[in-house]
This record gives C-alpha cells, structure tokens and sequence, in this order.
C-alpha cells in the first residue's frame, strides 16, 4: 500500500508540477524527464495506478498545449526511444535483474508495451531496432534468461495486436472481435462450405481448359518458318518484363516495414515455443494467431513460408504440452485453417487428425461418469473438459475448410463424436456431439447417414466393425429420438 500511495503521488506531483511549468523555457526537459516514469505506470496491475497514471498524461499533453496523447507521444518519439535504447542497453549488460517470476518484467519493456498501446502507425520505424537489441541481448544472455525472453515475447504480442489496429484486414464468411482473443473465429459454414465448392468448380473447369490447350499445342506444333510471336510485342510490354526481371534478380520486391517486423517474430516463435516456461509458450501460440491473422489478406507468399516451419514445432507442442496449452493449439489451427487451407490440408489430414482422433476417443474415458445418475462432476471444471467442447465445437468448421472426405471423415466422426452421445458422458459434451452431427451434414451427408446408421442399427448389425466399436454405448431416449429424427431428414 505504501508503494501505490507514493506511486500515485509522484504522479500527482508531475501532474501539479506541469501546470505551474508550462510557460517556463525549460518545460521541455522537464517533459522528457517525466514522460517515462509516466508510461511506465500506464499498464501497472493496480487500478488506482493506472488511473492516475492515464491522467497524468492527459495533463502534461494539456498544459503543454499538446492535441492529444498520441500528439505527445508522436512528437517526442526521438527522446523517448533514445532513453529506452540506453537504459534497456544498461540493463541486458549488467544482468542484474534474473528471477523466476515472470511478472516482475524490466521498465523498459512496460514503457513500451505503453507507446505500442497508445501510439500510431508512426512508431514502425523505431521498432526495428528495438527489436534487434532484444534479440542480439538474447543472443549475448542466453534463451534461459527467462524474464528476457518474457519481455521479448509481451513486447511481440503488443506489437501484433498494434498492427492489426493500424492496418486492419478484412476476411470473407467470419467475423472476429479484436479483444475477445481467446474466443475462436466464428464462420457461417454453410456460406463458405457453398463458395468452396463454387472454387473447386471453377478450378477443375480451368484444368480441363488447361489440358486441352495443350493438346491442340502438342497436334499443332508451330512451325519453324512461322513469325516468332516475340518480333509483333509492344516495346513498352518487353521493358516492363525486363524491369521485373531485374527486381526479381536483385531480391524481389522488398516488403514493407510492418510485415518484415511480423515475419521476424514468426520466425523467432519457432525456437520459443518449446521455452520451458509455459507462460512463455502460452504468449507465443498467442503472437502466432495475431501475426497469422495480418498477414493473411495480401502477404500469403511471404506467411506460407513461416508457416511451414512452425507447423511442426506445433504438432509437438500439442502431444506433449498441458491442456491449456492444447487448447491455445487448437485455437492457432483453426486460425490457419481459415488463412493457410489448401497449403495446409495433405499435412493436417497426414500428421495431425489421427492424432486428434486417437486423443478425442481416449478421453472418453476420463468424462465418463460412474454412474448414469451422477450428472455433474467436478470434471466440467476442468482444463481437460474446456478442451474437448472446443474441439466438438469447432470440428465440423476444420473438416469443411481441409476438405476431410469419404473414409478420412467417417472414422473421425465415429472416433470423436459419435462416442461423446453416450449418456455416461457430461450433458455439455453429448450437446455438443449433437450439434456437431447436424452441422457435418453440410459437409458430406452420405457420410453422416452411414455413420448414424452404425450407430441405430448396431445391436442389429453386430458384424461391422464401426457398429462393434459403438454397440456397448447407452443412449437415452431423448439423444436416440434426435439421431432418429436427423437420420430420417437426412
């Protein structure tokens, strides 16, 4: 209590102290003395300090005749960012400051989580070199240094969510909510299960013109005595080429400023996904979603790549990681199932859906009640449970953007859904089996007949090998009168 009092009073104090300077001729240099300690209080974790705080830099951009905040910040970046270069330069060279507790992070990096908070577009230039110097003091300090690499990480994802403000992208059939990041993406998937099959039309039809044109190329070949077509082009056309040629050849074309900062941090997450802090690894499936999201609209080219690498690196992250940690997983894939499908699908289906499936079915052991009756538990509390409704609730959604067909499909739905409708399993999950049922109609209904005809007719047809897996599950009467119901519309 001691240290918030003092805190909110030397805030007060500038605030005052402003006033009675501002026609003075050394205000300025008070300014840059004071702004900050001020940006540094501007994300504390207590309330009453962050308020204060928020108005003491309404006060010092009022009394020195400043537009706004951001007007503040904007003109005085060249001092504020020289004090952070120095003093975070100071810092990694001493190394004084090593502990385990994450949250205790350096001065340098809250002031700069402010600016990224606050600030516009204007501050991308600065942030290069910012993050130069946290990589080369990671480099010099070691990837152990825990509270670096935690700053490095908070600096990343502040950086994101500033980027995705400054440039925003607009993406067909989904709707997103920039505060609301650990909620997944909504899509309406009958708008976008219909618009891709319009695509894969529309693809197949070019193929087929494709190959024709070759064929009547290879029947009628030209002949040596035939003009060149390369005589009748336009001039202006041929240095068009030779001008792309050459920038091609010294490079390609050089990517802006905010998407070579984001490319950087996608690259660095790679190797800091698996940090044995788990706070660490949580920020950075975190940076990959915000970063994956801005650069998915007109920089695929450069994404893709990235993407690639960080594929696998994920895949392990989730057999071996905890739960939350799956689930933040789960949430990153289905972001890039929406960003990176057709790049992604032979990979998804080869490497990740077994062993999503073999998870899914294994952990209806674990919600199992032990006896019909017991209809709550304290296992609907658990990380394990919030994992497994996002993964029944957002499955039919993956399946339709990776375009999982035929065999592929059906062994998931019996692995992972149809096992959730069993009346010894929490009334969440059996819903959400339900629900999951309806909705993967709209992406192979034949396939969902089959499968829900397993499970009507198993004690009938004992002899099929998905009606064995299903025979011994209890189903009440009601989950049975709506499959019955769903099996006849179909």
């Amino acid at each position: 209590n001691r240290q918030i009092i003092g805190t909110c009073l030397t805030l007060e104090i500038i605030s005052t102290a402003s006033r009675l300077l501002r026609f003075n001729k050394e205000s300025h240099h008070f300014l840059i003395s004071t702004i900050f300690i001020t940006l540094e209080n501007y994300l504390n974790r207590n309330l009453l300090i962050r308020c204060v705080s928020t108005e003491c830099l309404k006060q010092l951009a009022t009394n020195f005749n400043y537009v706004s905040i951001q007007h503040l910040l904007s003109t005085n970046y060249d001092y504020i960012m020289n004090d952070l270069i120095l003093k975070s330069y100071n810092h990694y060279r001493s190394a004084s400051f090593k502990s385990d507790d994450l949250t205790m992070s350096s001065a340098h990096v809250h002031v700069l989580c402010s600016l990224l908070q606050i600030s516009d577009a204007d501050l991308v230039p600065y942030l290069d070199r910012l993050l130069s110097d946290y990589v080369g003091a990671i480099e010099m300090n070691g990837s152990q240094d825990s509270n670096l690499v935690y700053g490095l990480c908070k600096v990343m994802l502040e950086m994101a969510r500033a980027m995705r403000r400054w440039h925003p992208v607009e993406i067909n059939f989904m709707t997103t909510n920039v505060n609301e990041i650990d909620q997944l993406v909504n899509i309406d998937l009958k708008n976008y299960a219909d618009a891709k099959k319009r695509t894969t039309t529309t693809t197949d039809h070019r193929r087929f013109v494709d190959t024709i044109d070759e064929i009547e190329k290879r029947l009628n070949p030209i002949d040596d005595d035939d003009p060149a077509p390369s005589n009748h082009e336009d001039p202006d056309e041929s240095e068009k080429i030779d001008a792309d040629g050459e920038e091609e050849e010294g490079g390609g074309k050089k990517l802006p400023l905010n998407v070579d900062l984001q490319l950087k941090c996608l690259n660095l997450c790679q190797h800091l996904i698996a940090h044995p802090f788990r706070q660490i690894r949580l920020l950075v499936v975190d940076i990959c979603r915000e970063i994956c999201f801005n650069l998915s609209h007109e920089n695929q080219n450069e994404l893709l790549p990235v993407v690639h690498k960080l594929w696998s690196p994920i895949c392990k992250r989730f057999a071996h990681d905890d739960f939350v940690m799956k689930s933040k997983i789960i949430v990153l894939l289905f972001d890039l199932s929406l960003f990176c499908t057709d790049f992604l699908a032979n990979t998804f289906r080869k490497d990740f859906l077994p062993h999503l499936a073999h998870y899914m079915s294994d952990q209806t052991k674990q919600s199992s009640h032990k006896r019909v009756e017991c209809h709550d538990s304290t296992y609907v509390y658990s990380q394990a449970f919030k994992l497994q409704c996002a993964i029944l609730n957002n499955l039919d959604k993956m399946c339709v953007l990776f375009e999982i067909r035929e065999l592929e499909l059906e062994n998931l739905i019996v692995s992972s859904i149809l096992v959730y409708l069993d009346e010894m399993q929490p009334k969440r999950l059996r819903d959400l089996a339900l629900n999951a049922l309806e909705q993967f109609v709209l992406v192979d209904a034949d396939i969902v007949w089959i499968c829900l005809s397993y499970l009507i007719h198993s004690k009938e047809s004992t002899s099929q090998l998905k009606s064995r897996k299903l025979k011994h599950m209890r189903l009440s009467t009601e989950t049975m009168d709506s499959l019955r119901d769903l099996y006849e519309r179909i």
